[in-house]
């Protein structure tokens, strides 16, 4: 299921072991000389993947690692180490439509992502949580929503329907390019994405409009910053959801803003990660 494969070489191409590598320990190896797959990956991948492993058994190919993402539109984006970019794009050639970028579609959106760009890796799981994130805001038209870390735009493309104007924050150059072109694409208009650190920026927004009924984070693993935290306290929003892979971040979060005055309402799972004891995690606060 998954679209997006990062995989680590090890070894002589006598003895070549391409994998996933947690803390430089092996945990899973992708290419299994009896069957060639590896079942939490996109099918694609695993084409790709066995590609992969025999281009790599040549003299010429020192590589350490490779990201290859996947689209259900079997378009293909290769991150490889430079000098050997185009002769192992070649050699897996026929496999997919390569492109410098992806696509995937969540419900009626299609989002334009650039290998940089984060994404979800389940992205038939990405339309249930999309859902569920909805399902957790009102229901009735609002003035302002603000997407804190929000990546190409994911989230921040369906809030456009329901907000009468909508921010998104991100620090990620491609991510953001990304957004402002899905947007266009869609031919989306109330909507401002701006390009900053969110501790740098979030403050200066709040100041700027009354007041946001909903504020949306969907930090990385390593959860939100302290000083996110504090203005979102400060900025008192009717509404915040909280997305996370990290259970223990998430909880360490929550508890930040319940000492600021924030307390939690709902907390719903959704398995983003089949196969794994990892699970993404939706929350939703309010003044309290």
């Amino acid at each position: 299921y998954r679209n997006k494969m990062v995989v680590r070489m090890r070894g002589p191409k006598e003895a070549l072991r391409i994998g996933f590598q947690d803390n430089k320990k092996w945990v899973l190896n992708v290419y299994n000389k009896e069957n060639g797959q590896c079942y939490i990956q996109h099918p694609l991948n695993n084409k790709l993947g066995r590609a992969l492993a025999v281009s790599l058994t040549q003299e010429r190919r020192p590589l350490k690692s490779a990201t290859i993402r996947v689209s259900d539109e079997e378009e293909v984006s290769l991150d490889l180490e430079k000098k050997w970019r185009t002769d192992i794009a070649s050699d897996l050639e026929g496999i997919g439509r390569q492109t410098p970028y992806v696509h995937y579609t969540i419900h009626d959106r299609r989002f334009r992502v650039t290998s940089p760009s984060f994404f979800q890796a389940n992205t038939r799981q990405t339309g249930v949580l999309v859902e569920t994130v909805l399902d957790l805001l009102p229901k009735q038209p609002a003035k302002t929503a603000i997407d804190v870390y929000c990546g190409v735009g994911l989230f921040t493309l369906f809030l456009t329907d329901r907000f009468e104007s909508v921010y998104g924050i991100e620090e990620s150059k491609t991510a953001l390019e990304d957004a402002r072109h899905n947007a266009e694409t869609l031919h989306i208009s109330n909507v401002q994405f701006i390009y900053d650190k969110a501790e740098n920026v979030l403050p200066e927004i709040m100041q700027a409009v009354e007041r946001a009924e909903v504020i949306l984070v969907d930090p990385p693993r390593s959860g939100c910053n302290p000083d996110v935290l504090h203005a979102i306290s400060q900025c008192r929003p009717g509404i915040l959801v909280y997305i996370s892979c990290n259970a223990s971040t998430l909880a360490r979060d929550l508890d930040i803003l319940y000492q600021n005055g924030m307390k939690t309402t709902d907390i719903r799972p959704v398995d983003m990660f089949p196969h794994t004891y990892h699970v993404e995690c939706v929350a939703r606060c309010v003044p309290g």
